[in-house]
């Protein structure tokens, strides 16, 4: 059996174990956001989200969002091609 990753959680650990064998970057927005919308909405403890934000940093590389980047999600959003 397969040892589940200390930023998983039993549901999203197959998709971070294959994240980090993929060598995916993590952004610092979407960390931010899964801190956010989980304690908001009462799916996890602060102190467990913490964690698990703070092991994700961990094992992912990190990059921050560019504003070209932000410019270009805004205009697929804006044509209906992509969520944002």
């Amino acid at each position: 059996m397969s040892r589940q990753p200390a930023c998983a959680t039993p549901l999203t650990a197959p998709i971070v174990t294959r994240a980090a064998l993929a060598r995916c970057l993590l952004t610092l927005q979407a960390v931010s956001e899964f801190y956010r919308a989980t304690t908001r909405k009462g799916m996890m403890a602060p102190g467990d989200a913490r964690q698990l934000a703070k092991a994700r940093l961990t094992l992912f590389p990190t990059a921050a969002a560019s504003a070209g980047a932000v410019r270009t999600a805004l205009e697929l959003a804006a044509n209906g091609r992509s969520s944002y």
